[in-house]
């Protein structure tokens, strides 16, 4: 019988893509069918070789044709201004909020370099006295002294800003230093990681200075002098060890000490998941005396509890509550996300997940998987769907039965490509939510590209056996 190599365009059996409902191929077949008997293999394969030459170079023309349309629609949106426009509202929206957001990184660099231009460092002073004067510091309305020990700091009545007056002092990591502070400050002092130091608080009336801020430190010695304290000066303390404040008052000495915060902190204060170290305190006159209380925090207003019974306002205070800020950035990030600032809505997300896992209760509040599985959609929206999985897996292990975490793990797994990954979640979701037809529909999706997949694979497979 005489070699046969039939014709695409006649009697060929040209490969099919339909599927039986088990999904199998059945009627694929190569594209070139070659029947030969043993007197002219030769010549068979000659031809075989041939078609199959020309199909290769069919292949490599027709994607030439498609990069070249590709270039030239991009040459054409170039020319009519629209080589960089969006695809759909929703690319619009996030460009524009990208913008917003890099046009708000540049004010804030701007603002961050210009407060550091404000600032006047002293850094590394040991065994030193400085009485300092504006030509020291240059005119600059911050003083930072950082890192210094040993040394004694004057900072006298006539110490002012070229343009102001001074508006901040920081006392950062010093040992064993001595501070005299007569000039006026327009916000206060903020004393962090230092020991065995004494800051000498010297006037009163317009001087007075109104709040300071202590945190982290061990052996501080606030002194003020007579009527240097006033009815609403106050010291905010967290973190403070040999904490001992003295007001030599009109009606004499009046000294108040804690040898550490945790004689202060109390269970309930710290039910909220908030670390001893972070619970705050206030120390200030009450009555003429001087007296320590928990800082609670109405909005961003802080208060004690007797403030508020005194004024009668009916809130149900409670200490510094990690939990429900957490559940005000959820808030704001479910805000952000409607409002299509995906970004924004990440950071708010990412804040509150952030919070909740440091509480150290074994079991977690329900807000930690809800805030896995927006910020999930969040990294879905801005197109980094690995990051989206590894969210939605969060959200699974902590609530195996949350439809919106299984859904979105399916639609990461989707988006990347992984359609037989996906399944499985989108069915445990329908298993939960029959009715619910976001869910069948991404499911019936998934299943069309597998197997539309699988179709590909399998005619690659045949095609160069």
């Amino acid at each position: 019988m005489a070699s046969i190599v039939k014709n695409t365009t006649t009697t060929t059996t040209t490969t099919s893509s339909s599927s039986n409902d088990n999904g199998d191929d059945t009627d694929d077949k190569p594209i070139i069918e070659v029947i030969s008997d043993d007197n002219n293999v030769e010549s068979v394969k000659e031809r075989y070789d041939y078609y199959n030459k020309w199909e290769k170079k069919a292949n490599i023309l027709v994607e030439e044709t498609e990069l070249t349309e590709e270039k030239e629609k991009e040459e054409d949106l170039k020319k009519v201004g629209l080589k960089d426009a969006p695809k759909s509202e929703a690319e619009a929206k996030d460009k524009a909020k990208f913008k917003a957001l890099k046009e708000a990184k540049k004010q804030w660099d701007g603002k961050k370099l210009q407060e550091e231009e404000l600032k006047f460092l002293l850094q590394n002073k040991k065994d030193t006295n400085i009485d300092l004067n504006q030509q020291i510091t240059n005119g600059k309305p911050v003083i930072v002294i950082k890192d210094c020990e040993k040394s004694t700091f004057v900072l006298p009545p006539t110490l002012v800003g070229s343009k102001s007056p001074l508006i901040k002092i920081f006392i950062d990591s010093c040992v064993e230093c001595k501070f005299f502070i007569a000039c006026p400050l327009l916000v206060g002092i903020d004393i962090s990681h230092s020991e065995t130091c004494s800051v000498n608080l010297l006037s009163g009336g317009p001087a007075a200075i109104k709040t300071i801020q202590i945190d982290l430190c061990d052996g501080i010695e606030m002194l003020y002098n007579k009527n240097a304290m006033e009815n609403d000066s106050k010291i905010y303390h967290a973190g403070v060890k040999n904490f001992k404040v003295v007001n030599n008052g009109s009606n004499g000495n009046d000294t108040i000490t804690h040898e550490t915060y945790l004689n202060l902190v109390k269970d309930e204060m710290l039910k909220d998941g908030t670390p001893p170290e972070e619970v705050q305190f206030v120390t200030h006159l009450v009555e003429g005396k001087l007296c320590t209380e928990q800082v609670l925090r109405v909005g961003n207003q802080p208060i004690t509890q007797r403030e508020l019974n005194e004024n009668k306002i009916k809130v149900n205070a409670e200490p510094t509550n990690k939990l429900k800020a957490a559940e005000l950035d959820k808030l704001g990030g479910n805000e952000a996300f409607k409002e299509g600032n995906y970004s924004q809505a990440m950071v708010f997300y990412t804040k509150a997940i952030d919070v909740v896992n440091m509480m150290p209760t074994e079991k977690k509040p329900d807000l930690l998987h809800i805030c896995y599985s927006n910020r999930a959609a969040c990294w879905l929206k801005l197109g980094q769907p690995e990051k989206a999985l590894d969210d939605a897996k969060c959200c699974v292990a902590l609530s195996p039965k949350y439809v919106k975490g299984l859904f979105r793990a399916g639609l990461a797994h989707h988006a990347l490509g992984q359609y037989q990954q996906a399944g499985p979640f989108f069915l445990k979701a329908l298993d939960i939510q029959p009715k619910n037809k976001q869910v069948k529909d991404a499911l019936k999706f998934a299943e069309l590209k597998l197997r539309q997949e699988m179709m590909k694979r399998r005619k690659g497979e045949m095609k160069f056996t």
